[in-house]
């Protein structure tokens, strides 16, 4: 019995520790302190986050799922860079998820989930003031997150945290420009202002034109980048002008 406990207790150390190195691991990637397109190897990657080598490989293999790093067999893990097609399709599910589900939130959520939302979207503003475009390329990630969680459904928010991270990759890689950032906010504040009216189809409406704007943005800058590979994009209601 105390084996079966002490090899449990092992267990539960073991995925504490790949937990924190997991959230580690992706910070690291979502800010580009690991960019598209490198190696991590093993033996730094223990030696960095002083843990061994199973909640490195258990985080590794987490990252792996969520499609942020690739396993090469005989060669280890990469970061993942995300090319023309995978951009189509993650603006392609953003819409399909992010147009209804502002909707309902706009139609569901209370007073003071809104009253939060609208100082959350000031802060952003100031970011932009500020020039802190880090920090609103996160909280980029975290508006839309904060509609979805207004729909409470759990699914759904991880769905649209999971695909909003990828983006925010290739945001920090391509989106230089101080226009294009303001840009981004104004249709983010177009947003708000439908949800504080409860003006539901107007608030999906806005969304839609944001979603596809945004993947515009990122899909000509992408574009240019002559080592991704290029394709022809099929149409859809997301490019449809």
């Amino acid at each position: 019995m105390y084996t079966k406990l002490k090899d449990r207790t092992k267990s539960v150390a073991s995925t504490s520790l790949a937990n924190c190195a997991y959230h580690e691991l992706k910070k690291r990637i979502l800010t580009l302190l690991y960019p598209p397109g490198e190696n991590l190897l093993e033996e730094c990657l223990r030696k960095e986050l002083k843990v061994s080598r199973t909640p490195i490989r258990m985080a590794l293999s987490k990252l792996e799922q969520e499609g942020l790093v690739l396993h090469r067999p005989g060669r280890g893990y990469f970061i993942r860079d995300i090319r023309l097609d995978e951009i189509r399709s993650i603006f392609q599910v953003r819409e399909f998820l992010e147009v209804p589900a502002t909707k309902y939130a706009t139609e569901t959520a209370s007073d003071e989930e809104i009253n939060e939302f609208r100082d959350f979207v000031r802060k952003m503003d100031e970011s932009i003031t500020a020039r802190n475009y880090d920090s609103y390329l996160d909280s980029a990630v975290e508006f839309h997150y904060r509609i979805a969680l207004m729909t409470k459904n759990d699914i759904l928010c991880e769905m649209v945290r999971s695909l909003n991270e990828k983006i925010t990759i290739v945001s920090r890689i391509l989106l230089k420009s101080e226009s294009q950032l303001i840009r981004s906010q104004i249709e983010h504040g177009d947003i708000l202002e439908r949800m504080v009216k409860r003006d539901a189809d107007g608030a999906a409406r806005v969304a839609r034109q944001h979603i596809s704007d945004s993947f515009k943005r990122h899909f000509q800058l992408l574009q240019s980048r002559t080592e991704l590979l290029t394709i022809a994009v099929p149409r859809s209601s997301l490019m449809n002008e």
